[in-house]
């Protein structure tokens, strides 16, 4: 047995060393520039999403253009470039009563390029590259930010309509303060799709359900007020879309579908407008 006084010891140093740890590992925010990701920023889409006492609502512009068609030319290549901008501490009632938020919190700018091509009869890869800026309107943080990858839809026809398998493997990272803050995130979607027995500009209509799980395999950097160096493992999005098997164009926008999506996670929740899926 331990003498009583150094067991006496031994517990006093752990009671100094536990909160000391504990502050080592959750460091408060010192400014709002550190709760900032700016990779999370730039391609959540458009949507509201909220975590701690902060919320941010984001829109996103997804400027494209198609120099070839998978369709008419048998392999795809597309130019990108998605301007997102940020409205940080949104909320919806002040929005009622004033209108509006009336500055721009942040703005981002991702270009990139896509091609498009089909590995087997019903196996469609899409690999990606992107790198762009972010910057934050109301102070001086500002953010480099690169983002690539392969997309992958294995498709098979069920019934009416269509069972999707859809991945996404890519690797992202932005810079700031002189350190690169990186991320691989795997995101898995099950897709049901089926004729909604009608139709939109003379476009037959279907109409979807995605569940989608994105998977952080390097964690996302996700800075609490109360914990800076915090990270985002994992998130689940429920989602509803319909679509027309004819492009439609919307104010010069033509996109693959139009879908509403719920997402949770352990530390953000949110809502978000898409025109695509993740893959």
């Amino acid at each position: 047995m331990f003498p009583a006084s150094l067991r006496a010891a031994a517990g006093l140093l752990l009671a100094v060393w536990l909160p000391s740890a504990a502050m080592a590992q959750a460091v408060r925010a010192q400014s709002t520039e550190q709760l900032i990701d700016w990779y999370y920023a730039a391609v959540f889409g458009t949507g509201v999403y909220r975590s701690d006492d902060r919320q941010v609502a984001v829109l996103q512009l997804p400027f494209a253009y198609e120099l070839r068609s998978l369709e008419r030319d048998g392999w795809g290549l597309a130019l990108k470039l998605p301007v997102t901008f940020g409205f940080y501490d949104f909320r919806f009632d002040e929005v009622l009563q004033n209108g509006p938020p009336e500055s721009v919190s942040t703005m981002s700018v991702l270009p990139g390029v896509e091609a498009d091509f089909m590995a087997l009869r019903n196996w469609r890869l899409r690999p990606f590259v992107q790198a762009g800026y972010g910057w934050e309107l109301d102070g001086e943080d500002s953010a480099p930010i690169y983002n690539l990858g392969v997309k992958s839809r294995l498709m098979f026809a069920l019934g009416r309509g269509e069972f999707t398998l859809g991945n996404t493997l890519n690797y992202a990272s932005y810079r700031r303060d002189g350190a690169w803050f990186p991320l691989t995130l795997f995101v898995t979607g099950l897709n049901l799709t089926w004729p909604a027995d009608g139709t939109l500009a003379g476009s037959p209509v279907d109409f979807g359900i995605h569940l989608i799980h994105y998977a952080y395999l390097r964690g996302l950097s996700y800075p609490l007020l109360e914990d800076v160096n915090n990270e985002v493992r994992e998130e689940a999005e429920i989602a509803f879309s319909l679509s027309t098997r004819k492009p439609l164009s919307i104010l010069g926008f033509e996109p693959d579908m139009v879908g509403l999506a719920f997402r949770v996670g352990p530390d953000v929740e949110g809502i978000r407008l898409f025109f695509s899926l993740p893959y």
